[in-house]
């Protein structure tokens, strides 16, 4: 907190300050709304906005912090009518060690795992008398369980609490487990900004057992994120399901999609995807031997006299040659033309091996 204070004192107009920290010691003075208050009174008087996320680990003697001990602070006429600063704290059984985190509202966070930084936290308050209210995350990048997120907006419902929202996010990873959910789009349209959305990763970790067409499915979701320009589709070395993937999404891309990464294995599917979606400008394809791939695409792409430039290859030694690994790699960039073509040269070319 010193070192802290040494630094904002020589900013006596500032009027926003964003601090974010996590040390298993961090000083509890951070969590001291009282020291907060006094130091910003004398130092900052301009501050209007004062964005925060403090953690550290629960020590269990007796003289430790506890929530409401925490939330306490922040309950003043200073915070609460003054600056209408919202501040909670929460108790979270970590996987190795209790935590507190203390935030301010709303949370920011570049990253956020959802719902599984939620289904941790065992007990929480906040300075406002609505504890319950829902929780804004200005996170960029968001990993979700389709299960999980699924059941828990059942959960939501039936306990009557508000789930997060994450109107700022721009790269969305949907994990999917047991079976895709009918209408993810609609449960994804309550917590996400889905117009805002760049770049979409889905993660298939097993065989899922679909009982809905995906391919509308994944076509009514594109619909409604209609900037999505990036999306990536791994299937954990399930051939079923890459080759539920390749039909039911890959060959159905909407134009708005113009970078592909999917794990592909067979080059004929790599030429088919190639030829009907001509709207791509680069493509991954993840693949056993990117070599051969790469020697075959290139020689296709050469015949069909398509304007391709520049390929990389990602390549590491493996055991096996049916073993799969994820960094191995061709990636390739589409619709260059003739000049960029001419003054590209096989230095750009190049592999990664260990």
């Amino acid at each position: 907190m010193a070192d802290i204070e040494s630094v904002l004192s020589f900013l006596p107009t500032l009027t926003h300050l964003q601090l974010m920290s996590e040390d298993r010691l961090l000083d509890t003075r951070l969590f001291d709304g009282s020291c907060w208050e006094n130091f910003i009174r004398a130092k900052l008087p301009l501050l209007n906005k004062f964005e925060f996320y403090f953690s550290r680990i629960a020590i269990t003697d007796p003289d430790c912090i506890t929530v409401e001990s925490v939330i306490a602070s922040f309950r003043t006429s200073f915070w609460l009518e003054i600056k209408h600063w919202i501040v909670k704290c929460h108790h979270e059984c970590g996987k190795y060690y209790p935590k507190y985190h203390l935030y301010s509202i709303p949370i920011i966070q570049d990253n956020f795992n959802c719902p599984e930084q939620r289904s941790m936290i065992r007990h929480s308050a906040s300075n406002t008398a609505d504890n319950d209210a829902t929780l804004i995350v200005n996170a960029h990048r968001l990993s979700v369980d389709l299960s999980q997120i699924v059941g828990q907006a059942i959960s939501d419902k039936a306990n009557a609490t508000m789930p997060y929202v994450f109107p700022n996010v721009t790269e969305l990873k949907i994990v999917i487990n047991e079976k895709w959910s009918a209408s993810l789009g609609k449960h994804l349209y309550k917590i996400v900004t889905l117009w805002n959305l760049g770049t979409l990763w889905l993660d298939f970790q097993c065989e899922c057992m679909s009982t809905v067409n995906l391919s509308v499915e994944m076509n009514t979701l594109l619909k409604l994120a209609s900037n999505i320009r990036s999306l990536r589709i791994s299937c954990n070395k399930s051939e079923r399901m890459k080759m539920v993937t390749f039909n039911a999404i890959c060959l159905t891309l909407p134009h708005h999609i113009k970078r592909l990464d999917a794990d592909i294995m067979h080059v004929a599917d790599a030429k088919t995807l190639l030829e009907q979606a001509q709207h791509l400008k680069s493509v991954t394809f993840r693949t056993i031997d990117p070599w051969y791939f790469a020697h075959e695409i290139d020689l296709w792409l050469w015949q069909m006299k398509r304007n391709t430039v520049v390929y990389q290859v990602d390549a590491i030694r493996l055991r096996r040659y049916d073993d799969f690994e994820s960094n191995n790699a061709i990636h390739l960039w589409l619709g260059k033309d003739v000049n960029q073509q001419s003054s590209s040269s096989h230095s750009h070319k190049r592999i990664k091996l260990c």
